[in-house]
């Protein structure tokens, strides 16, 4: 009964001890001010049982490995401490609603250090009041138009995973933000300050974020059937390659999601039967890693990826297309993936492609659609002069 009770007892004193010390531990209440491309300004109230001499502040993106350090002035403040640091963000590379982590240190008098718990924070571009709309899987913002604009969006958002899921076979995303910027000139600011280089719209896969533009009109609206399945299909590729996502092919990238687009560019067929024409395709080799910069061979580039990620589909099947991208996870190069898969150099795919899909056509083939009907023809034409020989040998 002893050993019980003494037990009991230092159950209790440990119990008593813990809640003393979580009481003793310092409190810090926070709060953060993004200022897009200028700054994030951090402050703090911070309560303690001892003196702070020194406090930290540390942030760091979620698709980075530096994490940046800030000084923090410390002012005493009654029996509180004021904390305020303020990061400088007009010489830093930080995407537009990149992920940030952030948290706090705190140096003591008597030489004992403490962090406070981490949290995330989102870059948002607070230039702009963005509205929301959101289901399970994406949340889409927009700055013009009402409630209808984002309601449009998001079924188009929602309609164009489950098209991909099943066409592609690729898992819906975790959680995916797509923002629609007023005009093209106000995304490229925003992107120029995030130290990327101008583009029509940019999926960021590492921090599941989609930028576009558009004022929703229905000219806005064709375009947006077009750019929102394209990008979320390099989401969606990524979250299943993830790190490996930088090994597919830039053919087979932009090929699949182009072949997504519900309302498909008419640029690209036309750029391709002028490459055609002219003996201009690009080698799709050169396409394996990056996209022409001018504007005319980007769409090419795209056309052709599309037109050849067609091909492949059409005569191998999705099951080869899969297997192709279980090659690129495992670590295979754009050309090492195509032979593994298909047995043949990417070379000789491409010559297969053309000679099929490209051929400019010959005057049989215009004349093979319509050859049955000829035949027909052909054979009635027969059968008429047979009854006009038979006749004129009956009446001779």
């Amino acid at each position: 009964m002893k050993s019980r009770l003494f037990a009991l007892l230092l159950i209790l004193l440990i119990l008593a001890q813990t809640a003393f010390a979580q009481d003793d531990s310092p409190q810090l209440e926070t709060d953060i001010e993004i200022l897009f491309g200028a700054s994030i300004r951090l402050s703090a109230s911070l309560s303690a049982s001892k003196t702070p001499i020194r406090a930290t502040v540390f942030l760091r993106p979620t698709s980075q490995f530096d994490t940046h350090v800030v000084g923090v002035d410390l002012t005493p403040d009654a029996n509180r401490y004021s904390l305020e640091a303020s990061l400088d963000m007009r010489a830093k590379t930080i995407s537009p609603f990149e992920r940030i982590v952030t948290w706090w240190q705190i140096d003591f008098e008597d030489g004992d250090s403490w962090e406070s718990p981490a949290q995330e924070i989102r870059y948002e571009d607070t230039r702009f009041p963005w509205q929301k709309r959101a289901d399970d899987f994406v949340s889409v913002h927009w700055v013009n138009g009402g409630v209808e604009l984002g309601e449009q969006l998001l079924d188009l958002s929602t309609n164009a995973i489950t098209s991909i899921s099943q066409n592609l076979g690729l898992l819906p995303p975790g959680n995916v933000s797509i923002y629609i910027y007023p005009s093209t000139g106000d995304l490229q600011s925003a992107l120029q300050i995030g130290g990327a280089p101008w583009l029509g719209g940019q999926t960021l896969p590492e921090v599941g974020v989609i930028l576009l533009s558009g004022i929703g009109n229905a000219e806005s609206m064709i375009t947006f059937e077009r750019d929102i399945p394209h990008e979320l299909t390099h989401l969606m590729l990524y979250e299943k390659l993830q790190e490996a996502y930088s090994l597919l092919p830039a053919w087979l990238n932009e090929g699949l999601a182009t072949l997504q687009e519900t309302q498909p560019n008419p640029a690209y067929r036309f750029e391709l039967e002028q490459a055609v024409k002219g003996n201009g395709l690009l080698t799709m080799e050169s396409l394996c890693t990056t996209f022409p910069v001018a504007e005319d061979d980007a769409l090419l580039g795209y056309a052709q990826s599309a037109s050849f990620t067609r091909y492949l589909l059409d005569v191998y099947g999705m099951g080869g297309i899969l297997q192709l991208l279980d090659a690129y996870q495992e670590g295979a190069s754009c050309t090492g993936g195509i032979q593994r898969i298909y047995q043949r150099p990417l070379a000789q795919l491409e010559n297969e492609w053309k000679a099929l899909h490209l051929q400019s056509p010959t005057v049989w083939d215009r004349m093979l659609p319509i050859l049955p009907w000829g035949l027909l023809l052909l054979f009635v034409l027969i059968l008429v002069l047979i009854g006009l020989v038979a006749r004129r040998h009956r009446s001779g």
